[in-house]
């Protein structure tokens, strides 16, 4: 892709500091679909999410368990343990869901901005996620064949080159010795 081509098409710059993808519009590009949500903002809402859903199960339950209970003491007693015990369980998830997914994918998208700028430093990422180990594993491969394919692409010009020197060579040499 030519660097014309790439200005008037880009609509979205990424900025490795933040790791969002911010949309940036160029003049003249078509507005794009809009800026996808982050897998942090995205965990955040569905942990958030299931966890009041699975209070207000657990409160209905009780309620239907016991339809005398009053609703001060449903509202006070029940409610409030399973919100403690919804906001402990939630912030355990939120904080090993962060250290166990989110970072690792976090390093991953840092290592691969810098392969984009050159660097083809192998990734090393210390995870007992399999799934993350197997992309890790993938992006070394990824940069092992680029290395194996840049020394490759290299050789053909180069090649080139030295039958194009020594063409001339050549001709230089049949030119002195007919003067």
């Amino acid at each position: 892709m030519n660097a014309n081509t790439t200005s008037k098409h880009e609509e979205l710059r990424w900025r490795p500091q933040g790791l969002r993808c911010t949309g940036v519009q160029k003049e003249g590009a078509p507005t794009g679909k809009p800026i996808p949500k982050s897998l942090s903002y995205l965990m955040d809402v569905w942990i958030g999410l299931a966890f009041i859903v699975a209070m207000a199960v657990c409160v209905g339950v009780e309620y239907v368990r016991y339809p005398d209970i009053s609703l001060n003491e449903l509202l006070l007693h029940h409610l409030l343990e399973l919100f403690l015990f919804g906001f402990v369980l939630c912030g355990i998830s939120w904080i090993v869901l962060r250290a166990v997914l989110v970072a690792p994918i976090q390093k991953i998208f840092l290592h691969l901005y810098g392969v984009g700028g050159g660097d083809q430093s192998p990734l090393v990422v210390n995870t007992r996620v399999r799934e993350i180990r197997e992309i890790v594993d993938a992006v070394n491969i990824m940069l092992w064949r680029m290395k194996q394919q840049a020394n490759l692409k290299a050789l053909d010009p180069a090649r080139d080159e030295v039958v194009q020197i020594r063409e001339k060579r050549g001709h230089f040499e049949m030119e002195q010795t007919n003067e």
